[in-house]
């Protein structure tokens, strides 16, 4: 129970299982579609980097590509990448028909040194697989998109986070948290998280 005698919203919509790529579906501010987007994939022979700053999207929106990517019958092989990680992991172990069409998807392609991208675009198109990127700068590769924050949209995914539950936190919060951390969506949840928290149990 809070201070007004009313039972506690049994969850926080900001919880890391709610807004995590894969969670929480990429949306677009400017008409497009996940389909428009695939369509240019085709067009760039399903090689592409998605390019934009710290915590505008970029990994939503390549979460959702894997999986229409795997939809259509693609065997996607993922890495991700983090800070000072300038190299690849270990391959995964694929298991492929011959006819399977083959996509590389790489989070976080800044890191790898230059020596190791060049690399990989190297192998994938020996291979004759595709490779799809984010990144914080242009690439090598055809820019796909660019994604870049939008207050507008971080607000319409937070009212519908809340959808199930209390909205403890209104559109000017979701402002403020979101000026404050100078659009980085990501780090405008978690600051939505802890304010909502303090609020369910205030």
């Amino acid at each position: 129970m809070n201070t007004a005698g009313l039972p506690l919203p049994t969850r926080n919509p900001f919880a890391t299982r709610y807004v995590r790529p894969g969670a929480l579906r990429y949306r677009f501010a400017d008409g497009q579609s996940l389909g428009d987007v695939l369509a240019e994939l085709a067009r760039c022979q399903y090689r592409a980097a998605i390019v934009g700053p710290h915590g505008a999207g970029k990994s939503t929106l390549l979460a959702d590509l894997q999986q229409a990517l795997a939809d259509q019958g693609w065997q996607v092989i993922r890495f991700e990448l983090h800070d000072g990680q300038r190299r690849l992991p270990a391959w995964p172990e694929a298991s492929r028909t011959a006819d399977q069409p083959t996509i590389v998807t790489v989070d976080g392609y800044e890191q790898l040194s230059r020596w190791q991208a060049w690399r990989l675009r190297r192998i994938t198109t020996y291979r004759g697989w595709g490779l799809l990127v984010t990144s914080h700068h242009e690439t090598p590769l055809p820019t796909l998109l660019h994604v870049a924050p939008s207050l507008l949209v971080t607000q319409a995914l937070a009212v519908s986070l809340q959808a199930d539950g209390e909205n403890l936190l209104s559109a000017t919060d979701v402002e403020k948290a979101f000026h404050r951390h100078a659009g980085n969506v990501r780090e405008t949840f978690f600051a939505l998280h802890s304010l909502y928290e303090r609020r369910r149990r205030g």
